[in-house]
């Protein structure tokens, strides 16, 4: 099994122990930050650059999955830039922590305790029908047929997204009170292409350099105590599948201003916490533009 590099999870007791019904994916979790309706912007002078999301679906007991991760973290990101904002899904079998999930009973006393998952991750992994780990999805496009990437491919799909033209732009800006964690940011969204459907907003936090355990395959030692995890998504902002953003047919040049208020968790760390903001097609959850800022 250690030679598969792409896992597909097909055994139904991994979809049990992950997924319960499936329901409207607005509705499945409860909005998190409050609404800041005073943002302001001034006159735009920036480019318009076309930004990609590379959205990786991984577990700490995917024993395969660390050099993917690695790849798009160090490798991708250096070669697309700031054209690819990269996040790491945990989510599935190989999240779940000891003695569940892909726990074997060999790894080493204490491993594996901390839950990577979240409502969001999860929510997402079902809806999609997450089976490839390490796999990932590009802008999401190509759902839900044939949408999951393995490894040797992500590069190729990740530059031909980043070829077609621009869609829409999204700014931000935010402000941290640091003492009491709070944060307030501020989204500005137009469109730059009209749009046969309607679009979404979707605002969540990553979390970069998560020291934990991680087991990886043919690396010595097998179970690593102190490995970094990456761009960890830890949450969303407002809600599994965000809000409306505009509706269908929206002109272009149309723009949304809108904002968040929110408190970061204590035990994410601010020096390594980001939020990461797309607007996607409402109908076939295409990302049309992605967003990242550091919170500090």
């Amino acid at each position: 099994m250690k030679n598969i590099h792409s896992y597909l999870i097909i055994f139904v007791v991994s979809m049990f122990l992950s997924s319960c019904d499936v329901v409207e994916g607005d509705k499945r979790e409860a909005q998190i930050g409050v609404v800041d309706t005073g943002c302001v912007f001034g006159i735009d002078t920036t480019p318009d650059i076309r930004k990609v999301l590379a959205e990786e679906y991984t577990g700490f007991l995917c024993g395969n999955c660390p050099e993917a991760g690695i790849y798009l973290a160090d490798t991708l990101q250096r070669l697309f830039g700031e054209q690819m904002v990269a996040m790491a899904v945990h989510t599935g079998f190989f999240s779940i922590p000891c003695p569940g999930g892909a726990c074997t009973g060999s790894q080493p006393a204490g491993a594996f305790q901390n839950d990577y998952s979240n409502a969001t991750s999860n929510d997402w992994g079902n809806f999609f029908g997450i089976a490839l780990y390490p796999g990932a999805m590009i802008n999401r496009f190509s759902f839900p047929n044939n949408f999951q990437f393995p490894k040797a491919s992500w590069s190729t799909k990740i530059a031909a997204e980043i070829a077609k033209p621009v869609e829409a732009k999204i700014r931000l800006k935010k402000t941290l009170d640091q003492a009491n964690r709070e944060v307030s940011l501020c989204i500005q969204n137009r469109v730059l292409v009209q749009q046969p459907n309607p679009l979404k907003l979707q605002v969540v936090l990553v979390e970069d350099s998560v020291m934990d355990w991680q087991l990886w395959y043919f690396h010595t030692p097998e179970y690593v105590p102190d490995y970094f995890h990456r761009h960890m998504l830890r949450e969303s902002i407002n809600g599994s599948f965000g809000v409306d953003a505009f509706e269908a047919n929206a002109a272009v040049g149309s723009i949304q201003t809108t904002g968040y208020k929110f408190t970061v968790n204590s035990s994410y760390d601010l020096n390594q916490t980001a939020a990461v903001v797309f607007l996607y097609d409402a109908n076939t959850y295409r990302v049309l533009q992605v967003e990242e800022i550091k919170l500090k």
